[in-house]
């Protein structure tokens, strides 16, 4: 099974100390990772699609800690084993050689084990100017392990997160009213939430006072073009480094009267 190159998780992080370089400095040694490393998570993740998509009983808390004993961490087991497993249960399911019920219950199963994992956000002081990312997966949309490794990445690289799903435009609305974000990171799989995409974005623009920078990214990407025209958002992207990076105009800057 092939193991996909990980993400940098702190890229966006402001590195003012020796402590910050040495984790950026890790996290860039472990994008390529030992041939023994590739091997134990290999092992580990064929082991988990097997066992998520068996119908024995499956203990999320008793599946992490068989992971853990492996000597993988939380992140290594949902930046790779998760990810991966969840690629590979698609494409079983793909090339009909699993059965569409069984991939739904393996891909709970590893919804729930990636949110057990997930990796808690402490307040840091090396915060970059966003700091604050509203991750927002539109109604009609079914995927959630994708958006949930993402948020769990983010918050790594020292941002705070709030993950929304289904995020209704009103509810959306809602949330960015009551407290400040400086980026939305909108969350879409195919062209059936295009429309909710749409009139998020509309919903945003028209009745903010300040808006935030606005980001589509998701499989949507690979299956449309001209995105930022279609929908009205400022950036379409699959890499947070870059969704997150701070831009040459002030995207805070942006205020547009309420109308």
């Amino acid at each position: 099974m092939t193991i996909r190159k990980r993400d940098n998780g702190l890229k966006g992080v402001a590195a003012k100390n020796v402590d910050a370089l040495a984790r950026r400095v890790i996290s860039e040694l472990r994008n390529k990772p030992p041939k023994e490393f590739r091997e134990r998570v290999a092992d580990a993740t064929d082991w988990l699609v097997r066992t998520a998509m068996s119908t024995d009983i499956f203990i999320l808390e008793e599946a992490r800690n068989a992971l853990l004993s492996r000597d993988l961490s939380p992140a290594d087991i949902i930046d790779y084993c998760i990810s991966n497993a969840a690629h590979e249960m698609g494409r079983q399911w793909a090339e009909d050689e699993a059965s569409f019920a069984a991939v739904s219950l393996g891909s709970a199963r590893l919804h729930g084990l990636c949110k057990l994992l997930s990796a808690d956000w402490h307040h840091s002081s090396n915060l970059t100017p966003m700091a604050s990312v509203l991750i927002a997966v539109c109604d009609k949309e079914d995927h959630m392990i994708g958006p949930v490794v993402l948020a769990d990445q983010i918050r790594r690289a020292g941002y705070s997160v709030h993950l929304m799903s289904p995020a209704f435009p009103e509810k959306i609305l809602s949330k960015l009213t009551s407290e400040p974000f400086e980026t939305v990171l909108i969350s879409c799989s195919g062209s059936v939430a295009l429309d909710n995409v749409v009139k998020t974005v509309r919903i945003m623009r028209s009745k903010l006072a300040k808006i935030p920078r606005i980001v589509l990214g998701g499989p949507i990407i690979q299956c449309e073009e001209d995105l930022i025209a279609k929908t009205g958002v400022d950036l379409v992207t699959s890499d947070y480094s870059i969704a997150l990076a701070k831009s040459d105009y002030d995207m805070n800057e942006r205020v547009m009267d309420r109308k």
